[in-house]
């Protein structure tokens, strides 16, 4: 008879569902970001389409955003962790959007605000709502930890 969860086959175990807030905190952390700019990465990932790896957004003069993180191809390509990495898969958007945001953190002086309108690409001020927003998740999840 199939065994659906296929908990009696060691050569296939069930892998339990990934918690992608646990898991952009954990490559944050992997890649050497500071707590406090860590905690953007789980909501900038919520803000982006929920986080959800099999995403593309619309089309912008720079390409479509795509994955979890909403990275456009030149960002991508910039951050990317390996030659073979795949924006839809979560942990390698993930790895490349703390990637990108340690850069901004650096750059910002720590400035959060600044982080999420970078990540944004609008540094002249044009993501006030969307860093608005982020900053509010951010937030929410303190509140829930």
């Amino acid at each position: 008879m199939f065994d659906s969860d296929n908990t009696d086959n060691p050569q296939n175990p069930v892998q339990p569902p990934v918690n992608p807030v646990k898991r952009s905190l954990e490559i944050a952390n992997e890649e050497g970001l500071p707590p406090e700019a860590a905690i953007l990465m789980p909501a900038i990932m919520m803000q982006e389409y929920g986080g959800n790896p099999g995403v593309t957004g619309e089309q912008t003069k720079y390409g479509r955003a795509r994955g979890a993180m909403q990275i456009i191809p030149s960002t991508w390509d910039k951050y990317k962790h390996r030659p073979d990495a795949d924006p839809y898969n979560l942990d390698d958007s993930l790895r490349a959007g703390a990637r990108y945001v340690k850069d901004l953190y650096e750059q910002s002086g720590g400035d959060l605000r600044k982080v999420v309108s970078g990540y944004y690409g609008a540094a002249s001020g044009r993501g006030v709502n969307y860093a608005d927003d982020v900053l509010g998740t951010v937030d929410q999840i303190r509140g829930n930890a």
